[in-house]
């Protein structure tokens, strides 16, 4: 009698390896998804605390220049509003800040990669993201935002 295995059961075994593999390769991206869209959503939350900060000192939220906040960031930052200029964890670009004349309003708006996310707004005119219209870099539209109060 011959010790060993057959070629059906090493199959067998193999294939139940790799769809075990797999399983496990497609929870571990979720969570880095839902790991990157939690830190978008916190990111947004510290710039929106920080703009609220600065209009109680000054009356009127800072503008940007063509939606770059950049220049935004730079000025919460130097005035000591916020600590550090945060990207995105993704792509490593700054946010995108749109801001209204005259200095009254402003909207943060991000890309969110879980589009099963219940914070994710589908594009319409109440979304606080040009109706999710407006680029948020290599990643897609900005489907997520957070505007004044």
């Amino acid at each position: 009698m011959k010790k060993g295995f057959t070629l059906i059961e090493l199959l067998v075994v193999i294939s139940i390896i790799m769809i075990l593999v797999a399983i496990g390769m497609t929870s571990y991206q979720n969570a880095q998804k839902s790991g990157r869209d939690g830190r978008r959503k916190a990111d947004l939350k510290q710039v929106q605390s920080a703009l609220e900060m600065y209009r109680a000192d000054n009356n009127f939220y800072p503008s940007s220049t063509g939606g770059a906040i950049s220049s935004v960031l730079d000025i919460l930052r130097i005035n000591n509003y916020i600590s550090s200029l945060p990207e995105d964890p993704k792509t490593g670009n700054l946010y995108y800040y749109v801001s209204a004349s005259p200095y009254s309003t402003y909207n943060l708006c991000a890309y969110i990669e879980n589009t099963n996310d219940p914070d994710v707004k589908s594009p319409s005119p109440l979304s606080p993201c040009g109706a999710g219209t407006i680029s948020c870099g290599t990643s897609g539209n900005c489907n997520y935002g957070v505007k004044n109060p």
